[in-house]
């Protein structure tokens, strides 16, 4: 099925422009939610057949500091004043409304848990982190803990604790450890890396951490633990399925590398575009359907591909 979003906010060149989304489409109420180009609008498309991609309903989000995100079947949106709205995702109407102790302007995350979103803000005076955890269907707070040290989600583990980058301010903010939170516990733990490393994402699965950096540096946390060399100058936010991990580079690779040992284990051609060097600003992470099944990037050169995930050697 292929279909073109039907954005009646703008006409032309401009429409194409703001019906590029650099995050990840969102399935929610049965409607696909993506942001414009610039992130200023918020559009709820239709994915069936019969839809063919047009726009039910459009909101503008430039107004909202923190920015949308559509979690289970609710879309949060944090004003400047951290007060933070949710709509039912279906209806758009507003279920709750309100502030939470502790933040200023809660920024949420979520991490395939639709009753589950985490909020993490620094304190003013920089020594430490508020981190909330909320259902969405109601804003009730799970819990809420200040951790000390500058930190940002990463995920959540299999046993249900929260895995968090540690950043140091002296070191020009560079990623220096991940730290471990029981909420059921309130105990958290700091797991060190190998070396600080620059423009740091993260992937959670199970109880390990991936921590991918400028440069190609790659390290496991947790579980499981080794440091790799990749030679990727700049790769995707990284993605774990049936003992995989997966990250694409700026220049078109898809790479796999074994999530127990580190071992690379396969890499498909760079597909790039001559007319800007082969690069592009951002790298979406790559989306699996499952283990066994095939794993799915995008590519500077404008393709969206498929490789199966049973035989990276042979990409």
């Amino acid at each position: 099925m292929a279909w073109r979003s039907k954005d009646r906010t703008a006409t032309g060149k401009n429409a194409a422009k703001k019906a590029v989304s650099r995050t990840a489409p969102v399935l929610s109420g049965g409607l696909l939610y993506v942001f414009s180009n610039d992130g200023s609008r918020l559009l709820a498309l239709d994915p069936s057949a019969d839809g063919e991609g047009a726009t039910r309903w459009s909101k503008d989000v430039s107004g909202y500091e923190g920015g949308a995100k559509v979690v289970g079947d609710r879309i949060l949106l944090a004003a400047a004043d951290g007060t933070v709205t949710a709509l039912d995702s279906t209806t758009h109407r507003q279920r709750w409304q309100k502030r939470f102790p502790g933040h200023q302007l809660p920024l949420f995350s979520s991490f395939g848990d639709a009753h589950t979103a985490y909020a993490a803000e620094g304190t003013p005076d920089g020594k430490a982190t508020q981190v909330t955890a909320i259902d969405p269907a109601d804003g009730k707070v799970h819990w809420s803990r200040r951790l000390p040290g500058t930190l940002a989600v990463a995920g959540s583990g299999a046993s249900g604790a929260l895995y968090l980058t540690v950043t140091d301010p002296t070191l020009s903010y560079r990623t220096t450890a991940v730290v471990r939170y029981d909420p059921a516990t309130g105990h958290s733990r700091r797991l060190k890396l190998t070396a600080p490393v620059d423009g740091a994402s993260a992937v959670v699965h199970g109880e390990s951490v991936y921590v991918l950096a400028e440069g190609g540096s790659l390290q496991a946390v947790g579980r499981h633990q080794w440091d790799t060399e990749t030679s990727v100058s700049r790769g995707s936010a990284p993605v774990v399925s049936g003992g995989q991990l997966y990250f694409t580079a700026a220049d078109g690779r898809l790479l796999a590398v074994d999530a127990e040992s580190g071992e690379l284990l396969g890499q498909t051609p760079p597909r790039m575009n001559g007319r800007h060097n082969g690069f592009v600003e951002t790298l979406p992470a790559p989306r699996t359907d499952g283990p066994g099944g095939r794993v799915y990037a995008a590519a500077p050169d404008g393709t969206v591909f498929a490789a199966a995930t049973k035989d990276p050697a042979g990409w």
